[in-house]
């Protein structure tokens, strides 16, 4: 009888359960629950990575190149203080290496330099380096629930080129709102309304609105290298309340400086010397209080003087009138009177010129009187002698 005999090989296929553990014979690694948990026992993430050696780094992706490290920092690790990072470099281990995220093919869209600086579309040149070249005007947006800031970078290529650079500030219903500036907790130190109005230190109402409540006088200062103009409102908290508010210029070593006002080009039509003197329409007021290149008109001006009333006095010597003709004659102007000449080289004091010319209208007030007297004397001796010869007359 012949027997046939069956060989073959006979597989055993064992089928877990999905929450099955399984432990990598000679390592750390476990899986369970379709999540993988390296120096972990019960990982609650896809990856979960645990190291207690008490280095930064749990996680290296590595190259020839030079690998990518992922450090959780904490009390046991060397570097506690820096927190959490992910760090890149070359393969000598000890260099650093730029790090960058990509979202597309091409250069990284984030790019994090060696030397610190940040770049996002572009290899940056500063700690914050932003490009977009999609032609539209804003390339940073920084939002909440509230509303949105949006920096903007106009070019011949982008939406708005003549608007220049610009930062603008939207509610969240995308309508302009208000934009502060903070350096302090509290209201924004710094804030530009939707109005156009500009306050520092205040809500602004009006288009440039500056407070200042350290007690100081000054509120504002323009400077250059060679000096500074001060803008002051003084006040009962202030260093000098009894000066009033005030505008003050100084130069590169704090000492006052001449201030002028300009409404065209050239030299300030209104210049305020050191010394207190004024020039309108000069800079050169010399030692006069107000020097004025040009005519004046006014309603009113008030001169004080020294008054001529002294003519009246018992014991003022006036001139006979034959000796006024003589300087007259002699010099062709009036005795205490400035010549044509000395007027037009020196001009003439308002309150002396006027106390001269009420000098010489009392004195032809006495001339006129005594010859009123005189009148009167000789109509009274001709009255005299017509009465004489009247009777002369009669008896003949």
């Amino acid at each position: 009888m012949k027997t046939t005999f069956l060989t073959g090989i006979i597989f055993i296929v064992f089928f877990a359960p999905t929450n099955a553990q399984f432990i990598s014979e000679g390592t750390d690694i476990l899986h369970t629950d379709r999540k993988v948990g390296i120096g972990n026992e019960t990982p609650g993430f896809k990856l979960d990575v645990y190291d207690n050696s008490g280095t930064d780094v749990v996680g290296k992706f590595e190259t020839n190149e030079g690998f990518i490290a992922i450090a959780a920092a904490g009390n046991s690790t060397i570097n506690p203080t820096y927190g959490n990072y992910i760090s890149s470099h070359i393969t000598d281990v000890f260099t650093y290496k730029d790090l960058g995220l990509k979202t597309a093919p091409g250069v990284p869209q984030f790019l994090l330099k060696t030397n610190g600086n940040v770049g996002i579309g572009v290899d940056p040149g500063f700690k914050l380096d932003v490009y977009d070249n999609s032609g539209t005007d804003v390339v940073a947006k920084f939002k909440t629930n509230d509303g949105f800031i949006a920096v903007a970078a106009a070019g011949s290529s982008t939406i708005n080129p003549t608007y220049g650079n610009y930062i603008s500030s939207f509610n969240a219903n995308n309508t302009y709102k208000d934009l502060g500036l903070k350096t302090a907790p509290g209201v924004p130190q710094f804030l530009l309304k939707t109005n156009g109005n500009v306050g520092i230190g205040v809500d602004p109402g009006i288009k440039l609105d500056v407070y200042e409540n350290s007690g100081t006088d000054v509120v504002a200062k323009f400077k250059t290298n060679d000096g500074f103009i001060a803008v002051a409102a003084a006040g009962s908290s202030t260093i000098n309340p009894t000066y009033g508010n005030y505008i003050s210029s100084f130069n590169a070593n704090n000492t006052y400086k001449d201030l002028g006002l300009k409404t065209a080009p050239g030299v300030p039509q209104l210049v305020l010397k050191t010394t207190g003197n004024v020039g309108i329409g000069t800079v050169n007021p010399g030692n006069f209080r107000l020097a004025v290149n040009g005519q004046i008109r006014a309603k009113e001006i008030k001169v004080e003087a020294n008054w001529s009333d002294f003519v009246f006095e018992d014991d003022y010597n006036l001139r006979p009138l034959a000796d006024v003709e003589a300087f007259i004659l002699a010099n062709k102007h009036l005795p205490d009177i400035p010549s044509a000449v000395e007027v037009e080289e020196n001009g003439v004091n308002l309150g002396e010129i006027g106390s001269k010319l009420l000098q010489k209208i009392e004195e032809l007030t006495l001339y006129t009187i005594g010859q009123e007297k005189r009148i009167k004397q000789q109509e009274k001796r001709i009255k005299q002698l017509e009465e004489k010869i009247r009777q002369a007359n009669s008896r003949d």
